[in-house]
């Protein structure tokens, strides 16, 4: 993982209403499950890895998907 991948993860927090967002999500990718979505605050690091594992996709566009996700 590259530094400025490591710093993008770690700077990326869920500051919205993560239900309404999680489902949006499910809409938009129906191969994510409530399992995939499942958050806690302070472990966006962990949601990114299942949604990056899921949809075979980066961390980077794992977070980018997130917050372009309304």
């Amino acid at each position: 993982m590259s530094n400025g991948q490591e710093k993008a993860e770690s700077e990326f927090k869920i500051t919205t209403n993560w239900v309404n967002r999680s489902s949006r999500l499910k809409i938009r990718y129906p191969a994510l499950n409530d399992d995939d979505l499942k958050f806690n605050p302070g472990d966006e690091k962990q949601l990114v890895a299942r949604v990056a594992a899921r949809l075979n996709k980066t961390a980077d566009e794992v977070i980018r998907i997130i917050k372009h996700t309304y």
